[in-house]
């Protein structure tokens, strides 16, 4: 084994590429190195710190470097359009449509004809992604031009889904760069691990193309805020994953929720109860064949490859992912926020921890998050190791009022204890989700699922696990964004657990 070989050594791949780099920096030419000094001053920025780190992040190969080198030479002039994102004649700006009062966005490329393919490429083929390949196949807007995932393995199954959705075969693509500077390409779709989302999306915002982004969006609650404002600055159309927004039935039940059939609400419960496979304990082994796994870990820490800590089972460990609180609390406690039209709590206390798994997996397999309001109290529960759920229901939210209590899943919803008798039947989540996006595409609206309002949610899962990785009380004032949180955010970018248990 080499110790130049990138899947079996990246320690020692990096330390050789850094030497050649230095050697490089020393007959590169003015314009690059005027790009490398707009990088480095953006990566120690708080707008670039969080999840690109020069060393981490650049030390790819020369080509990569210099794609990420002119990524975040645009991520420096984003900024400067962000704070005048409200200055009237710049491109993506808010409108305010005088026929229907809502807002839209004023787009870069002009609006597209229904008639129009959207052209769109997938990054991330793995479970999240073939799905999101399958959805997207089944819409007639939509043209799949691009898929890109970092193990060449992914490519076969993928195209095959094509295949017999009678689709064409799409082109093959490992570098996700390839993608943001394709200019055929006008959107898209990012389903990665969470810890590469930041860095893509800001990319993709950058080049001014519409996103769709899996959540939780960041790994950090003042990103998520970033990238929303750099997607309105750059007039960009970004849905998240958040599908119940999209949904006539969870819209239903919001409107009951909000007519006061309920009375006050001071309880909102959310939570989720199954029994995941243990992942066991196993060792650092040699890289599988056709997966570049320095591109895999990007701005995550550098480390051997690891089984357990890849495709699938990266959600259970703190350098790639959120636990079950970022996989299943994002889209639930969305769900308690959107029906009782919160924000930022005032307070955030967790426990909980790896009670039952006995394996490689860092994140907690039980936990409850206490998120308190002035007037509500909102509670997460998870417990990845139990098939027994709350109020007969495994993936829920309750809202319990003073009048009546109303129980929402993806298989519907029913008021308890008043005399309304109402309900919602089941409806389907992901077409009308994903054909929101093309029609917000098409009209340059804003979508249901927006960065905004996955900011939200996003905070709510980070803000979670740091209040379970630190062990303390996370105290909020009502003056506070999700942009003024420095001691949360520091803690979040160590991606190291905090505290021994």
């Amino acid at each position: 084994m080499s110790a130049a070989d990138p899947f079996n050594d990246p320690l020692g791949a990096r330390e050789a590429e850094q030497k050649s780099s230095a050697t490089h920096r020393e007959t590169v030419d003015p314009v690059e190195n005027a790009k490398s000094n707009i990088e480095e001053k953006l990566l120690r920025s708080p707008l670039g710190s969080v999840a690109l780190n020069r060393r981490q992040f650049l030390g790819r190969s020369a080509q990569q470097a210099a794609s990420v080198a002119a990524t975040a030479t645009g991520l420096a002039v984003a900024s400067n359009n962000v704070a005048s994102a409200t200055t009237p004649g710049v491109s993506g700006n808010p409108v305010s449509n005088p026929h229907t009062g809502s807002t839209e966005l004023e787009p870069s490329t002009g609006v597209r004809s229904i008639d129009q393919l959207l052209r769109i490429g997938i990054i991330g083929l793995r479970n999240q992604g073939q799905l999101l390949l399958k959805e997207f196949a089944n819409l007639p807007q939509v043209e799949i031009v691009a898929l890109c995932d970092v193990d060449t393995r992914q490519f076969r199954p993928a195209q095959g889904l094509l295949t017999r959705l009678e689709r064409p075969p799409a082109r093959e693509v490992g570098q996700w760069q390839e993608l943001v500077n394709d200019p055929s390409i006008d959107a898209i779709i990012v389903a990665t691990p969470d810890h590469w989302h930041f860095a893509i999306a800001s990319a993709v915002l950058t080049a001014r193309k519409d996103l769709y982004l899996e959540t939780p969006v960041t790994l950090r609650p003042a990103d998520a805020a970033f990238l929303a404002d750099l997607a309105m600055a750059n007039g960009c159309i970004v849905q998240t994953g958040l599908i119940h927004r999209s949904s006539s039935m969870y819209q239903s039940a919001i409107r009951a929720i909000q007519s006061g059939v309920l009375g006050k609400i001071p309880l909102v419960r959310s939570w989720v109860t199954h029994q995941r496979p243990v992942i066991g304990q196993r060792a650092p082994v040699s890289t599988p064949a056709g997966v570049d796994y320095l591109s895999w870990l990007g701005p995550a820490p550098l480390s051997q490859f690891h089984p357990n800590r890849f495709h699938q089972n990266w959600q259970w460990f703190w350098d790639y992912g959120n636990g079950e609180l970022g996989a299943w609390g994002v889209p639930l406690l969305d769900v308690a926020l959107w029906g009782m039209q919160l924000g930022l709590p005032q307070e955030i206390r967790a426990s909980g921890g790896r009670l039952i798994a006995r394996d490689d997996g860092e994140t907690p397999d039980t936990l409850m998050v206490e998120y308190n309001y002035p007037q509500t109290k909102l509670l997460w529960e998870h417990r990845s190791w139990s098939p027994h759920g709350l109020e007969g229901r495994s993936a829920a939210t309750a809202f319990y009022g003073e009048k009546g209590t109303l129980i929402i899943d993806r298989g519907g919803w029913k008021i308890y204890g008043t005399g309304a008798n109402q309900s919602g039947e089941p409806q389907p989540l992901w077409n009308p989700h994903l054909a929101d996006f093309v029609t917000s595409i098409q009209q340059r609206k804003q979508p249901a699922a927006n960065l905004t309002v996955a900011a939200s949610s996003t905070a709510l899962a980070l803000l979670g696990n740091v209040a379970y990785r630190t062990g303390e009380t996370i105290r909020l004032t009502s003056e506070q964004t999700l942009s003024e949180l420095p001691r949360v955010d520091r803690q979040l970018l160590t991606q190291q657990p905090l505290i021994d248990r």
